[in-house]
């Protein structure tokens, strides 16, 4: 599945995060590390696995680009849509796991 995203703004909040001292190379191995063992999870699970682990940004919204890159790099892949527990009023939220 490709899309034309444009990623500027996700790498622009990249670079705010990593200013804020966000380690975005630690977060990226994280998710690595977690989706390992081969069961696909939301989005929102990852992130909080992140945050238990000590990796807070200034804004939480600064792991999409965690996601993005990791998407872009072909490290993960989405594979589904889940109901959101978090957000207010927004869309499902996707379902990752990594790239075969």
């Amino acid at each position: 599945m490709t899309t034309d995203i444009d990623f500027g703004p996700l790498l622009a909040c990249t670079a705010k995060a990593e200013r804020a001292g966000f380690d975005t190379a630690a977060a990226k191995a994280a998710v690595l590390d977690l989706l390992a063992d081969g069961r696909p999870r939301s989005g929102e699970e990852i992130v909080d696995h992140c945050l238990r682990l000590g990796m807070v940004p200034h804004d939480a919204r600064a792991f999409g680009s965690v996601f993005a890159r990791l998407r872009q790099q072909g490290a993960i892949e989405a594979v589904g849509f889940c109901d959101r527990r978090k957000g207010n009023g927004t869309a499902g939220g996707r379902i990752w796991r990594l790239a075969k």
